[in-house]
Protein backbone atom coordinates (compact mmCIF):
# COMPACT_ATOMS: atom_id res chain seq x y z
CA UNK A 1 0.00 0.00 0.00
CA UNK A 2 1.93 3.32 -1.22
CA UNK A 3 1.02 6.28 0.26
CA UNK A 4 1.78 9.62 -1.85
CA UNK A 5 1.72 12.85 0.07
CA UNK A 6 2.43 16.55 -0.33
CA UNK A 7 5.05 17.63 2.78
CA UNK A 8 6.18 20.83 3.37
CA UNK A 9 6.00 21.57 -0.58
CA UNK A 10 7.47 18.46 -1.52
CA UNK A 11 6.24 15.18 -2.88
CA UNK A 12 6.75 12.28 -0.59
CA UNK A 13 6.10 8.50 -0.33
CA UNK A 14 6.13 5.82 1.90
CA UNK A 15 5.32 1.96 1.80
CA UNK A 16 2.68 1.41 4.65
CA UNK A 17 3.40 -2.25 4.28
CA UNK A 18 7.18 -1.87 5.38
CA UNK A 19 5.87 0.87 7.55
CA UNK A 20 4.99 -0.95 10.83
CA UNK A 21 6.88 -0.06 14.12
CA UNK A 22 9.26 -3.33 15.34
CA UNK A 23 7.65 -5.60 17.54
CA UNK A 24 8.07 -3.90 21.33
CA UNK A 25 9.02 -0.20 20.27
CA UNK A 26 7.35 3.03 19.09
CA UNK A 27 7.36 4.45 15.50
CA UNK A 28 9.66 6.87 16.33
CA UNK A 29 12.31 3.91 17.84
CA UNK A 30 12.09 2.32 14.69
CA UNK A 31 13.67 5.17 12.45
CA UNK A 32 17.37 4.45 14.69
CA UNK A 33 20.05 2.12 13.37
CA UNK A 34 19.73 -1.50 13.31
CA UNK A 35 20.72 -3.63 16.13
CA UNK A 36 21.66 -7.13 15.88
CA UNK A 37 19.83 -10.29 14.64
CA UNK A 38 16.32 -10.05 16.03
CA UNK A 39 12.42 -11.04 15.12
CA UNK A 40 11.72 -10.33 11.09
CA UNK A 41 10.39 -6.79 10.73
CA UNK A 42 6.77 -6.97 11.10
CA UNK A 43 4.81 -6.38 7.58
CA UNK A 44 0.78 -5.58 7.27
CA UNK A 45 -1.30 -8.16 5.00
CA UNK A 46 -0.93 -7.36 1.36
CA UNK A 47 -3.89 -5.88 -0.52
CA UNK A 48 -5.80 -7.60 -3.48
CA UNK A 49 -5.36 -5.47 -6.73
CA UNK A 50 -8.64 -7.13 -7.82
CA UNK A 51 -10.64 -5.43 -4.62
CA UNK A 52 -10.89 -2.07 -4.26
CA UNK A 53 -9.93 0.78 -1.86
CA UNK A 54 -11.37 3.34 0.92
CA UNK A 55 -9.77 5.70 3.19
CA UNK A 56 -11.30 8.39 5.25
CA UNK A 57 -9.71 11.47 7.41
CA UNK A 58 -9.79 11.63 11.17
CA UNK A 59 -8.20 15.03 11.28
CA UNK A 60 -4.41 16.33 10.64
CA UNK A 61 -2.27 13.15 9.69
CA UNK A 62 -4.52 10.75 10.94
CA UNK A 63 -5.75 8.20 8.37
CA UNK A 64 -7.84 4.88 7.73
CA UNK A 65 -7.24 2.75 4.43
CA UNK A 66 -9.52 0.02 3.94
CA UNK A 67 -8.85 -3.22 1.47
CA UNK A 68 -9.01 -6.55 1.02
CA UNK A 69 -6.03 -8.30 1.70
CA UNK A 70 -4.97 -11.68 -0.77
CA UNK A 71 -7.36 -14.08 1.05
CA UNK A 72 -10.34 -11.69 0.71
CA UNK A 73 -9.79 -9.99 4.74
CA UNK A 74 -10.87 -6.93 5.81
CA UNK A 75 -7.74 -5.24 6.69
CA UNK A 76 -8.06 -1.93 7.93
CA UNK A 77 -4.38 0.60 8.53
CA UNK A 78 -4.53 3.01 10.44
CA UNK A 79 -1.84 6.08 10.00
CA UNK A 80 -1.47 8.65 12.70
CA UNK A 81 1.63 10.74 11.75
CA UNK A 82 4.59 8.44 11.80
CA UNK A 83 2.74 5.55 13.49
CA UNK A 84 1.05 2.67 11.15
CA UNK A 85 -1.29 -0.07 12.40
CA UNK A 86 -3.38 -2.05 11.59
CA UNK A 87 -6.05 -4.84 12.14
CA UNK A 88 -7.87 -7.86 10.07
CA UNK A 89 -11.60 -7.61 11.10
CA UNK A 90 -12.36 -10.88 9.55
CA UNK A 91 -10.46 -12.86 12.20
CA UNK A 92 -11.41 -10.10 14.98
CA UNK A 93 -14.86 -9.27 14.43
CA UNK A 94 -15.91 -12.28 11.88
CA UNK A 95 -16.29 -9.47 8.79
CA UNK A 96 -17.02 -11.92 5.65
CA UNK A 97 -14.77 -11.86 3.27
CA UNK A 98 -15.15 -10.31 0.16
CA UNK A 99 -16.14 -11.44 -3.42
CA UNK A 100 -14.00 -11.69 -5.90
CA UNK A 101 -13.87 -8.17 -7.50
CA UNK A 102 -15.39 -6.04 -4.55
CA UNK A 103 -15.28 -2.65 -4.03
CA UNK A 104 -15.17 -0.40 -0.81
CA UNK A 105 -16.26 2.78 0.16
CA UNK A 106 -15.91 4.56 2.99
CA UNK A 107 -17.43 7.44 5.44
CA UNK A 108 -16.95 9.04 8.76
CA UNK A 109 -19.05 11.80 9.84
CA UNK A 110 -21.37 10.06 12.69
CA UNK A 111 -18.79 7.31 12.99
CA UNK A 112 -16.25 5.27 10.38
CA UNK A 113 -18.90 3.42 8.31
CA UNK A 114 -16.96 1.06 6.03
CA UNK A 115 -19.39 -0.99 3.14
CA UNK A 116 -18.14 -3.76 0.62
CA UNK A 117 -20.16 -6.56 -0.67
CA UNK A 118 -19.42 -10.37 0.23
CA UNK A 119 -19.06 -13.70 -1.42
CA UNK A 120 -22.58 -13.80 -2.57
CA UNK A 121 -22.60 -9.82 -3.45
CA UNK A 122 -24.27 -8.94 -0.85
CA UNK A 123 -24.15 -5.41 0.99
CA UNK A 124 -21.81 -5.75 4.26
CA UNK A 125 -21.20 -2.87 6.89
CA UNK A 126 -18.92 -1.82 9.30
CA UNK A 127 -19.13 0.77 11.71
CA UNK A 128 -17.58 2.70 14.41
CA UNK A 129 -18.77 5.30 16.43
CA UNK A 130 -16.50 7.90 18.51
CA UNK A 131 -14.26 5.13 20.98
CA UNK A 132 -17.24 1.97 21.07
CA UNK A 133 -16.17 -1.74 19.33
CA UNK A 134 -16.65 -2.00 15.77
CA UNK A 135 -19.80 -3.83 14.90
CA UNK A 136 -20.81 -6.03 11.81
CA UNK A 137 -24.07 -5.77 9.75
CA UNK A 138 -25.01 -8.17 6.64
CA UNK A 139 -27.63 -6.50 5.28
CA UNK A 140 -30.46 -9.28 4.07
CA UNK A 141 -33.05 -6.82 2.63
CA UNK A 142 -31.26 -5.03 -0.15
CA UNK A 143 -31.19 -7.34 -3.18
CA UNK A 144 -27.63 -9.00 -4.32
CA UNK A 145 -24.87 -6.35 -6.61
CA UNK A 146 -24.19 -7.60 -9.84
CA UNK A 147 -20.99 -8.83 -10.41
CA UNK A 148 -19.73 -5.82 -12.13
CA UNK A 149 -21.46 -3.50 -9.52
CA UNK A 150 -19.43 -0.33 -8.24
CA UNK A 151 -20.23 0.80 -4.95
CA UNK A 152 -20.58 4.41 -3.59
CA UNK A 153 -21.76 5.80 -0.37
CA UNK A 154 -22.43 9.61 1.28
CA UNK A 155 -23.26 11.01 4.34
CA UNK A 156 -25.32 14.71 4.34
CA UNK A 157 -25.12 16.87 6.96
CA UNK A 158 -27.61 14.56 9.23
CA UNK A 159 -24.90 12.66 10.15
CA UNK A 160 -26.80 9.83 11.25
CA UNK A 161 -27.87 8.48 7.82
CA UNK A 162 -25.28 6.70 5.29
CA UNK A 163 -26.91 6.18 2.31
CA UNK A 164 -25.13 3.62 -0.12
CA UNK A 165 -25.42 3.30 -3.92
CA UNK A 166 -24.69 0.09 -6.44
CA UNK A 167 -26.28 -1.59 -9.06
CA UNK A 168 -28.46 -5.02 -8.24
CA UNK A 169 -28.25 -8.09 -10.53
CA UNK A 170 -31.10 -6.39 -13.01
CA UNK A 171 -28.51 -3.10 -13.72
CA UNK A 172 -30.95 -0.96 -11.83
CA UNK A 173 -29.37 1.96 -9.29
CA UNK A 174 -30.16 0.49 -5.70
CA UNK A 175 -29.99 2.97 -2.97
CA UNK A 176 -29.74 2.02 0.52
CA UNK A 177 -30.27 4.16 3.46
CA UNK A 178 -29.33 3.25 6.73
CA UNK A 179 -30.01 5.25 9.80
CA UNK A 180 -28.26 4.48 13.20
CA UNK A 181 -29.50 0.90 15.32
CA UNK A 182 -32.46 1.18 12.45
CA UNK A 183 -33.77 -1.30 9.92
CA UNK A 184 -32.17 0.12 5.95
CA UNK A 185 -35.03 1.43 3.34
CA UNK A 186 -33.73 -0.01 0.34
CA UNK A 187 -35.02 2.30 -2.74
CA UNK A 188 -34.57 1.37 -6.75
CA UNK A 189 -34.02 4.71 -7.62
CA UNK A 190 -34.36 2.95 -11.84
CA UNK A 191 -37.79 2.64 -11.15
CA UNK A 192 -38.71 5.36 -8.44
CA UNK A 193 -37.42 8.03 -11.02
CA UNK A 194 -37.48 6.16 -14.44
CA UNK A 195 -33.57 6.31 -15.14
CA UNK A 196 -31.83 7.25 -18.22
CA UNK A 197 -30.88 3.83 -19.42
CA UNK A 198 -27.91 2.68 -17.83
CA UNK A 199 -24.63 1.56 -18.99
CA UNK A 200 -24.26 -1.69 -17.15
CA UNK A 201 -20.80 -1.33 -15.97
CA UNK A 202 -21.36 2.39 -14.76
CA UNK A 203 -19.10 3.74 -12.67
CA UNK A 204 -21.18 5.49 -9.54
CA UNK A 205 -19.96 8.66 -7.33
CA UNK A 206 -21.90 10.70 -4.93
CA UNK A 207 -21.96 13.30 -2.67
CA UNK A 208 -24.52 14.65 0.11
CA UNK A 209 -24.77 17.98 1.58
CA UNK A 210 -27.02 19.85 3.42
CA UNK A 211 -30.23 18.51 5.23
CA UNK A 212 -30.61 15.88 2.88
CA UNK A 213 -29.58 16.87 -0.79
CA UNK A 214 -27.93 13.77 -2.71
CA UNK A 215 -26.12 13.60 -6.07
CA UNK A 216 -24.95 10.78 -7.35
CA UNK A 217 -23.21 10.37 -10.97
CA UNK A 218 -23.06 7.68 -13.74
CA UNK A 219 -22.93 6.95 -17.22
CA UNK A 220 -26.00 6.21 -19.26
CA UNK A 221 -25.45 3.29 -22.04
CA UNK A 222 -24.47 6.43 -24.62
CA UNK A 223 -21.37 7.06 -22.08
CA UNK A 224 -23.29 10.73 -21.41
CA UNK A 225 -22.19 11.83 -17.77
CA UNK A 226 -25.65 12.18 -16.05
CA UNK A 227 -26.25 13.21 -12.77
CA UNK A 228 -29.39 11.94 -10.42
CA UNK A 229 -30.57 15.06 -7.67
CA UNK A 230 -32.68 14.31 -4.44
CA UNK A 231 -33.73 17.94 -3.56
CA UNK A 232 -35.01 19.74 -0.53
CA UNK A 233 -37.48 23.11 -0.71
CA UNK A 234 -37.28 25.25 2.65
CA UNK A 235 -40.64 24.83 4.50
CA UNK A 236 -43.57 27.00 3.89
CA UNK A 237 -46.97 27.26 5.41
CA UNK A 238 -48.65 25.02 3.48
CA UNK A 239 -45.73 22.20 3.57
CA UNK A 240 -44.18 22.75 7.52
CA UNK A 241 -41.65 20.50 6.43
CA UNK A 242 -40.91 21.35 3.03
CA UNK A 243 -40.71 18.79 0.26
CA UNK A 244 -38.35 16.46 -1.46
CA UNK A 245 -38.19 15.23 -5.01
CA UNK A 246 -35.94 13.47 -7.14
CA UNK A 247 -34.48 14.93 -10.98
CA UNK A 248 -31.48 13.88 -13.44
CA UNK A 249 -29.78 15.82 -15.95
CA UNK A 250 -27.88 14.77 -18.86
CA UNK A 251 -24.86 16.43 -17.94
CA UNK A 252 -23.37 16.49 -21.57
CA UNK A 253 -26.35 18.39 -23.11
CA UNK A 254 -26.03 20.69 -20.41
CA UNK A 255 -22.76 21.35 -20.78
CA UNK A 256 -21.66 20.56 -24.29
CA UNK A 257 -19.34 17.82 -22.55
CA UNK A 258 -17.65 15.08 -24.42
CA UNK A 259 -18.95 11.98 -24.29
CA UNK A 260 -17.24 9.66 -21.86
CA UNK A 261 -14.86 6.48 -22.49
CA UNK A 262 -15.77 3.38 -22.14
CA UNK A 263 -16.00 2.16 -18.93
CA UNK A 264 -14.47 5.54 -17.62
CA UNK A 265 -14.15 6.10 -14.12
CA UNK A 266 -16.00 8.76 -12.00
CA UNK A 267 -15.00 11.24 -9.24
CA UNK A 268 -16.28 13.65 -7.51
CA UNK A 269 -15.30 16.34 -4.58
CA UNK A 270 -17.62 19.27 -3.63
CA UNK A 271 -16.29 22.85 -2.81
CA UNK A 272 -17.27 24.36 0.79
CA UNK A 273 -20.19 25.88 -0.93
CA UNK A 274 -21.65 22.66 -2.69
CA UNK A 275 -20.94 23.01 -5.70
CA UNK A 276 -19.96 19.62 -7.42
CA UNK A 277 -16.59 19.25 -9.23
CA UNK A 278 -16.81 15.75 -11.05
CA UNK A 279 -14.10 14.23 -12.93
CA UNK A 280 -14.06 11.43 -15.93
CA UNK A 281 -11.99 10.35 -18.94
CA UNK A 282 -13.64 11.28 -22.25
CA UNK A 283 -13.78 9.35 -25.24
CA UNK A 284 -10.08 10.63 -26.73
CA UNK A 285 -8.61 9.86 -23.08
CA UNK A 286 -8.62 12.89 -21.78
CA UNK A 287 -9.46 13.92 -18.42
CA UNK A 288 -12.45 16.17 -18.47
CA UNK A 289 -14.03 18.06 -15.18
CA UNK A 290 -17.71 19.45 -15.15
CA UNK A 291 -18.09 22.13 -12.32
CA UNK A 292 -21.71 23.79 -10.84
CA UNK A 293 -20.96 26.93 -10.85
CA UNK A 294 -24.52 27.82 -9.57
CA UNK A 295 -26.84 28.60 -12.41
CA UNK A 296 -25.32 25.92 -14.53
CA UNK A 297 -22.63 23.31 -16.07
CA UNK A 298 -19.35 24.24 -16.75
CA UNK A 299 -17.23 21.65 -19.36
CA UNK A 300 -13.29 21.81 -19.97
CA UNK A 301 -10.61 19.61 -20.52
CA UNK A 302 -7.96 19.96 -18.31
CA UNK A 303 -6.44 16.99 -20.19
CA UNK A 304 -5.61 18.97 -23.08
CA UNK A 305 -5.50 22.27 -20.64
CA UNK A 306 -2.67 21.19 -18.92
CA UNK A 307 1.26 22.42 -18.95
CA UNK A 308 0.22 25.77 -20.86
CA UNK A 309 -1.53 23.62 -23.46
CA UNK A 310 1.14 20.86 -24.13
CA UNK A 311 -1.70 18.56 -22.25
CA UNK A 312 -1.22 15.61 -19.33
CA UNK A 313 -0.29 12.30 -19.93
CA UNK A 314 -3.67 10.32 -21.16
CA UNK A 315 -5.73 8.44 -18.70
CA UNK A 316 -5.21 4.46 -19.20
CA UNK A 317 -8.33 2.52 -19.80
CA UNK A 318 -8.39 0.62 -16.66
CA UNK A 319 -7.81 3.66 -14.67
CA UNK A 320 -8.72 4.77 -11.80
CA UNK A 321 -9.46 8.24 -9.78
CA UNK A 322 -9.50 10.04 -7.11
CA UNK A 323 -9.88 13.70 -6.46
CA UNK A 324 -9.68 16.00 -3.15
CA UNK A 325 -10.04 19.64 -3.18
CA UNK A 326 -8.58 21.96 -0.81
CA UNK A 327 -10.25 23.95 2.01
CA UNK A 328 -9.84 26.86 -0.10
CA UNK A 329 -11.62 25.49 -2.96
CA UNK A 330 -8.88 26.48 -5.54
CA UNK A 331 -6.49 23.82 -5.25
CA UNK A 332 -7.67 20.57 -6.95
CA UNK A 333 -5.97 17.29 -6.62
CA UNK A 334 -6.90 14.42 -9.70
CA UNK A 335 -4.93 11.22 -9.81
CA UNK A 336 -5.15 8.64 -11.86
CA UNK A 337 -3.15 6.01 -14.22
CA UNK A 338 -1.27 6.72 -17.22
CA UNK A 339 -0.70 3.96 -20.09
CA UNK A 340 2.74 3.06 -18.53
CA UNK A 341 0.74 2.77 -15.31
CA UNK A 342 2.44 5.90 -13.87
CA UNK A 343 0.92 7.77 -10.70
CA UNK A 344 -0.25 11.35 -12.63
CA UNK A 345 -1.16 14.08 -10.86
CA UNK A 346 -3.38 16.71 -12.52
CA UNK A 347 -3.60 19.68 -10.46
CA UNK A 348 -4.90 23.20 -10.00
CA UNK A 349 -3.62 26.49 -8.73
CA UNK A 350 -4.41 29.26 -11.44
CA UNK A 351 -3.26 26.86 -14.03
CA UNK A 352 -3.81 23.06 -15.03
CA UNK A 353 -0.72 21.26 -14.67
CA UNK A 354 0.48 17.47 -14.69
CA UNK A 355 3.35 16.07 -12.69
CA UNK A 356 4.90 12.44 -13.16
CA UNK A 357 4.17 11.11 -9.44
CA UNK A 358 6.01 8.30 -10.54
CA UNK A 359 9.07 9.13 -12.70
CA UNK A 360 9.47 11.88 -10.37
CA UNK A 361 9.41 10.38 -7.19
CA UNK A 362 10.73 6.76 -8.65
CA UNK A 363 7.42 5.42 -6.98
CA UNK A 364 7.40 1.46 -6.96
CA UNK A 365 5.00 0.30 -10.07
CA UNK A 366 1.76 0.16 -9.65
CA UNK A 367 -0.50 -2.74 -9.95
CA UNK A 368 -2.15 -2.60 -13.15
CA UNK A 369 -5.46 -1.12 -12.70
CA UNK A 370 -5.06 -0.42 -9.56
CA UNK A 371 -7.70 1.23 -7.41
CA UNK A 372 -7.04 4.61 -5.96
CA UNK A 373 -8.33 6.24 -3.25
CA UNK A 374 -7.56 10.06 -1.89
CA UNK A 375 -8.16 12.63 1.38
CA UNK A 376 -7.42 15.90 2.35
CA UNK A 377 -6.80 16.89 5.42
CA UNK A 378 -4.97 19.84 5.20
CA UNK A 379 -2.75 18.15 2.60
CA UNK A 380 -3.61 15.71 0.09
CA UNK A 381 -2.89 12.21 0.64
CA UNK A 382 -3.50 9.23 -2.13
CA UNK A 383 -3.39 5.67 -2.12
CA UNK A 384 -2.44 3.23 -4.69
CA UNK A 385 -1.34 -0.99 -4.77
CA UNK A 386 2.08 -1.41 -6.10
CA UNK A 387 2.76 -4.67 -8.28
CA UNK A 388 5.79 -5.73 -6.23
Amino acid sequence: MIEVTLHDGKWVYRDLNFSLPEAGSSAEDSMGPPGGPGPPKPVAPFASPRNGLASVSLGKDSQRIYYADTYGSIIELAVDGQDVRWRNFTTDIGAPVTGIRSPLAATVPGGVTVHYFDASNRLVRLWHKNKQTWTLRNYNKPPAASAASPLSTMVTANARRVFIYYLNTHGNVMEVAWTHNQEPSVTNLSTLVNLFPICPVTPLAAVGFGSDFRRIYYLDVNNNPCQLSHNVDAPTNQYPTGRTWWSQENLRQSSGAEFAADYSPMAVALTRTSQPRVYYRDWKGNVATLAWLGNGWSFSTPGELANGGDGAPTAAATSAMAAVLAADDIRQYLFYLDGSDHLILLHWTNAWRSSDLSGELHLPPAAHASPISAVFDGKPYAYYLSSE
